[in-house]
């Protein structure tokens, strides 16, 4: 997998981490701030995916099938 792909998935793993932060949380306004962290990182995803070479079909059916998975 290329640069682009584990960086665009680290981020959406971010998000993700971030919205579970979200739905365990007591703390009042915690969900207002990690929601904002985990958009900033879902931003983050869709630009490096838009970068990625199988927007131009240089990579394997299996490389752009697992990189059209990812969440954004």
């Amino acid at each position: 997998m290329s640069g682009t792909f584990d960086r665009a998935k680290r981020y959406c793993d971010r998000a993700n981490e971030c919205m579970q932060i979200i739905a365990t949380s007591q703390t009042p306004g915690t969900d207002a701030i990690y929601l904002l962290i985990a958009e900033h990182y879902l931003l983050l995803a869709a630009s490096e995916k838009r970068k990625h070479p199988c927007q131009t079909s240089n990579c394997s059916p299996t490389e752009q099938l697992a990189f059209d998975t990812l969440d954004p």
